[in-house]
């Protein structure tokens, strides 16, 4: 696990979401909902590179029916799925543009 990338969720984006009813587990914040389970996961390309590459994708999964994942860039419009991430002094740049695009796409995405 990427010490660099788990700065970026507890400083940033876990206290923000949290209320929301997400819980983090890891490198993921997981929501129960009486009717679906949704994700929110940060996947390393590499966590024990210096300079790390990653992205956010969010899950859907319901009974009944297949699960569904999207990247949160693709949502956002962003053509490059990727974040990078080398210092510290990142993270709260970085958590502040995801927390951005989790509340204006990501979040709803969830409801459809």
């Amino acid at each position: 696990m990427s010490a660099l990338i788990e700065q970026l969720l507890v400083v940033g984006v876990a206290p923000m979401l949290e209320p929301l009813g997400f819980e983090r587990k890891g490198l993921q914040l997981i929501r129960k909902v009486p009717e679906a389970t949704h994700s929110i996961s940060f996947v390393a390309e590499d966590p024990k590179a210096e300079r790390i590459k990653f992205y956010v994708e969010l899950g859907f999964a319901s009974a009944g029916e297949a699960p569904a994942s999207v990247r949160l860039a693709a949502l956002m419009g962003k053509r490059d799925g990727w974040w990078v991430i080398q210092e510290e002094s990142d993270a709260k740049q970085l958590s502040e543009q995801i927390l951005v695009g989790l509340l204006n796409v990501g979040l709803p995405w969830f409801v459809g």
